[in-house]
């Protein structure tokens, strides 16, 4: 299953465990607790790079993630980066991921 989606072995291992000791599901994701957080300082300056922007957040934060990991996840929130004006946009609001 693990495999199918994408998702590491030792991960859902992992989630199986947690699941089996606490009857209760986590986030998903180590950045989704703060997709919030991420969101606004995205939309608070949509002209900054997603470098500067992934920096930004791990100091303020103090959250390890790798780059490419922080930039994946600003897609599957809804961000990209408008070709024409070179701004990160929000493409569909937070609340319409369903999970």
């Amino acid at each position: 299953m693990g495999k199918r989606l994408g998702i590491h072995h030792k991960t859902v291992a992992k989630w199986v465990e947690h699941f089996a000791k606490t009857g209760r599901i986590e986030p998903a994701g180590k950045l989704d607790p703060y997709a919030e957080r991420i969101a606004a300082m995205t939309e608070a300056d949509p002209a900054r790079s997603t470098n500067r922007l992934w920096a930004e957040f791990k100091e303020k934060e103090g959250c390890e993630v790798a780059y490419s990991r922080f930039s994946r996840f600003l897609a599957e929130i809804g961000f990209s980066r408008d070709p024409a004006t070179k701004l990160l946009q929000r493409n569909r609001p937070l609340s319409d991921e369903g999970g």
